[in-house]
């Protein structure tokens, strides 16, 4: 998603802080849940999927969830 566009949800949804971000590295501290929206998940190599799962696993809270 482009800064634009997420310029514009926030907008839209004041009480939600939404956030660009490689699903590959990023750390931005311990949720209790993960949403991954659209098809960003299928835009990557092998590789690319299992680090993107590990760093979710890194940034969600136990008995958390991923989406």
């Amino acid at each position: 998603m482009c800064k634009e566009m997420i310029a514009i949800a926030q907008k839209k949804c004041d009480t939600i802080r939404f956030r660009q971000a490689d699903m590959r590295s990023s750390y931005l501290g311990k949720f209790d849940a993960v949403i991954s929206i659209f098809n960003a998940i299928g835009h990557l190599s092998k590789a690319e999927f299992r680090k993107a799962l590990c760093n979710v696993a890194r940034n969600l809270r136990a008995e958390s969830v991923y989406f």
